[in-house]
């Protein structure tokens, strides 16, 4: 019995050699989920961004689509979510913390 509960557990994690992705953004300091499947990821990632857009358009409904989307492009170029490899995105927020802790700093 105990045998195949060890056969078990070896088989029970992530292989180490696994791309795990997950969905990200400039300036996010968190991550919440992480897909094993890159078109997963990208999938979850155009959607945050149509929403997010869709969002803002709303608010600014009164802009012709030509004008919201110089508006968009200057104020919000930033808030495309991307499918990132996690190391990649924990790098990345190591940087942003570093960023804004010296900046932070030069005030």
């Amino acid at each position: 019995m105990a045998k195949s509960n060890i056969e078990k557990s070896k088989n029970a994690g992530i292989s180490a050699y696994t791309s795990v992705w997950v969905v990200f953004k400039y300036g996010d300091t968190d991550i919440n989920q992480i897909y094993l499947k890159l078109k997963d990821a990208e999938n979850v990632a155009d959607e945050r961004t149509k929403e997010y857009f869709k969002y803002y358009r709303q608010l600014h409904k009164n802009l012709s689509n030509s004008e919201f989307d110089i508006y968009f492009k200057n104020n919000h170029k930033n808030s495309t979510w991307k499918a990132t490899l996690l190391d990649d995105a924990i790098s990345q927020i190591k940087e942003y913390v570093k960023e804004n802790v010296e900046s932070s700093h030069d005030c």
